[in-house]
């Protein structure tokens, strides 16, 4: 895994901590599901 620093306004910290604490995961682990939600599968771009 790498690492890697993002940096969010703190409305949107605020809120992705207290999801993530709702779901039991860190803010970090949240970030990842969100991410890969968000990303092509298999490389291939998302039809819009």
């Amino acid at each position: 895994m790498l690492r890697t620093q993002v940096s969010l306004d703190e409305q949107d910290y605020k809120l992705a901590k207290r999801e993530a604490a709702a779901l039991g995961i860190s803010v970090a682990e949240y970030v990842r599901r969100a991410l890969r939600g968000a990303l092509p599968i298999n490389g291939r771009p998302r039809w819009m």
